[in-house]
């Protein structure tokens, strides 16, 4: 349960497209009976080539594809009534279909594009450390030997960016930088002695046991 601010005028939606869609893009509110009763729900088209966008609650209408067609009418516009899900819909067409690829970041109640939470950041563009710059003790030195971070590529995969100093977590220290899916080893102290190996920092393809990189630190 949540209450929409009487000062909103409108929903705010953070949103990212590989592939637009060739018919329409939309945003539906409905009511509690929006899914079996037509006027218990309201949409309307998002216009944009990109987000965020910003739709007013007195652009969702029963029918939104009939809106500006003097032939037909989209129905009345939505008035306050209350809210049970928001939804975001892809129309097919009879002849042809309808690919698209798109990300909701965050959506919710506002005044302006500016109210739309979260960021969208081009895939791959992630920035981010992960291990530590300094001597730790305990379980932060074992913690920061072991982090991990999930990212995106620019391949719009899933990688994971691992530390991975390992074996003397309580005498060495290591810090890793990075971008997307690349990283830079930028902080190492201490050594395993003679030609033992003491740290792995990997990336590694999310959900797969396959190593795509592997650097030896002694």
């Amino acid at each position: 349960m949540a209450t929409i601010p009487s000062s909103a005028t409108g929903i705010a939606v953070n949103w990212s497209a590989k592939i637009a869609p060739v018919t329409a893009f939309r945003i539906q509110i409905q009511g509690v009976k929006g899914a079996t009763d037509p006027t218990a729900r309201w949409c309307a088209t998002i216009t944009d080539a990109s987000g965020p966008s910003f739709v007013k609650f007195s652009d969702f209408y029963p029918s939104c594809w009939y809106v500006g067609v003097a032939s037909q009418n989209p129905g009345t516009a939505y008035a306050s009534q209350s809210i049970d899900a928001v939804v975001f819909l892809v129309p097919g067409t009879i002849t042809a279909k309808a690919p698209f690829d798109f990300t909701i970041v965050g959506f919710a109640p506002g005044t302006s594009v500016a109210d739309a939470p979260g960021k969208v950041a081009a895939c791959g563009t992630t920035t981010g450390t992960v291990g530590s710059t300094t001597q730790l003790s305990g379980q932060a030195s074992i913690d920061a030997a072991t982090q991990r971070a999930a990212v995106t590529g620019t391949d719009r995969k899933k990688y994971i960016n691992n530390n991975n100093n390992w074996g003397n977590e309580s005498g060495t220290y290591q810090s890793l930088s990075y971008t997307g899916n690349s990283f830079t080893d930028t902080v190492t102290s201490g050594s395993g002695g003679g030609a033992n190996v003491v740290s792995f920092p990997s990336l590694v393809p999310d959900g797969c046991v396959r190593w795509l990189r592997d650097l030896e630190r002694r």
